[in-house]
């Protein structure tokens, strides 16, 4: 009996506090590294939200032109730039007229959205559906300086255009990142995308 006493103790294995110690250090390391680049993951998939949806309004836009012969401006929405979190897109505007209604541009970006839109237009022919006094273009619109010229070259755009903004505070350190679209399909511009 004693014998067989001293075999099973001496089969009885372990993990030393070093063992365990190494284990947990790498396992730190390893998440040291995995978290930023899965939270850079999930911000670029927040991007494709504002690209999509930037095309949407852009189809609106041009099919509002071919009905009423000019462009027309969506005043910012939702009514803050979104911080670190989806808000929901305020059903009442789709509903009520106002340049984002059924009767206008009729673009609903999502339930939630995690960026603001906005669209500045040329606005050029009073009357009918697009009003006469247009909002002013930033002087500086994200990391674009004299947006109106870069967006809507006045060559090729001299009376209508139209520049698609799309503004989110992406993980709410008061860094908007910044999506511009204009008339002129060559160009998107993203500001601080992944901030």
């Amino acid at each position: 009996m004693k014998k067989f006493h001293s075999l099973y103790s001496k089969s009885i294995i372990g993990f030393t506090l070093i063992e365990l110690m190494i284990t947990v250090a790498i396992i730190a390391v390893l998440s040291a590294i995995a978290i930023p680049v899965y939270t850079s993951y999930i911000r670029r998939s927040y991007l494709s939200e504002a690209t999509t949806s930037i095309s949407a309004i852009k189809s609106a836009e041009e099919s509002f032109f071919t009905i009423n012969n000019c462009y027309i401006e969506a005043l910012a929405h939702p009514a803050t730039v979104p911080a670190g979190v989806s808000v929901s897109w305020d059903s009442s505007t789709f509903s009520t007229p106002n340049s984002w209604a059924r009767n206008a541009l009729g673009v609903r970006p999502d339930k939630n959205v995690r960026f603001q839109y906005q669209v500045y237009a040329s606005n050029s022919l009073s009357g009918g559906g697009c009003g006469s006094s247009p909002t002013a273009v930033p002087a500086t619109l994200g990391c674009v300086a004299n947006a109106q010229t870069v967006f809507a070259n006045a060559a090729l755009f001299p009376s209508n255009w139209y520049i698609v903004v799309a503004r989110g505070d992406l993980n709410g350190d008061n860094t908007s990142s910044t999506i511009i679209s204009g008339i002129d399909d060559s160009q998107i511009v993203m500001c601080n995308e992944l901030q």
